[in-house]
């Protein structure tokens, strides 16, 4: 990859696999710079911008950078609003944070706008896939608040 990158310096592909291959081998920091190359040279923000952008929002989420995460989540869900992974991301920051009620919500919308996904994608899913997290997580909360004794409600 390096020598690829050498040879067509202001080519994307390097820079995305890459990226990626830092990504596999856990090397977070690299990644993140490969991976805001990538995204700079592309011009585009298409299916690979997107799951790249998923995958820098995760990284970032995983070492506390909650702000710059919900930034590029945000970016995420404006180019596609009824994929629930993006709400579920957004769910997972709330939680670390431990903003409970945001955190619900997320899921809530991950589970309304997911469902709406199979009827206007070209390659349907099953519906499935977009509930089973966002309800676990919804029932750990749950479980959270008995063993608690604080009750955390949803957000209006």
């Amino acid at each position: 990859c390096s020598r690829w990158r050498e040879g067509r310096p202001t080519s994307p592909d390097p820079w995305y696999y890459s990226a990626f291959s830092s990504l596999a081998l856990g090397k977070a920091e690299e990644f993140l710079s490969h991976a805001e190359k990538y995204l700079a040279l592309s011009g585009k923000f298409g299916p690979a911008e997107v799951q790249t952008s998923y995958r820098m929002a995760q990284t970032l989420a995983s070492r506390g950078s909650f702000g710059r995460a919900a930034g590029i989540a945000a970016r995420c869900l404006a180019f596609h609003p009824t994929f629930a992974e993006f709400w579920c991301l957004f769910g997972d920051l709330y939680l670390k944070q431990k903003k409970y009620d945001k955190a619900r919500s997320m899921y809530g919308n991950a589970m309304i706008l997911g469902s709406r996904r199979a009827a206007l994608d070209a390659h349907p899913i099953e519906i499935d896939k977009y509930s089973k997290y966002p309800e676990s997580m919804l029932r750990l909360m749950d479980e959270m608040d008995r063993n608690t004794g604080v009750i955390v409600k949803p957000e209006r």
